[in-house]
């Protein structure tokens, strides 16, 4: 999480997003709610040569596959979760770089 808040806030200086309110929010709710949370990457690197995007089998890499009102439902691998038996909640890290797709 300390990663994330200094990443939060690089990205909201340079793309004007609210991204560290997002993750302080999110932070606070685990805090107060006494949560257990569990770390997990992304992919499972598959073709290294290849971006996550570019892998033959795209659920070799977690994705989003719809964005909701209330959240964002994902697919695909999720691996370095060993903790997930103990918690509530899945703070989920990119396992490889990522580009931001502007629509």
């Amino acid at each position: 999480m300390n990663v994330m808040w200094a990443v939060t806030h690089e990205m909201d200086a340079e793309y004007g997003t609210d991204y560290q309110a997002r993750l302080k929010k999110w932070i606070l709710h685990a805090e107060k709610g006494g949560l257990t949370v569990s770390g997990a990457l992304t992919d499972d690197k598959g073709d290294r040569s290849k971006t996550p995007s570019q892998q033959a089998e795209p659920d070799t890499n977690l994705h989003v596959v719809e964005v909701r009102e209330d959240g964002i439902v994902i697919r695909g691998a999720k691996l370095m979760i060993c903790g997930t038996a103990a918690a509530q909640e899945i703070f989920i890290l990119p396992g490889s770089g990522y580009k931001r797709h502007l629509s």
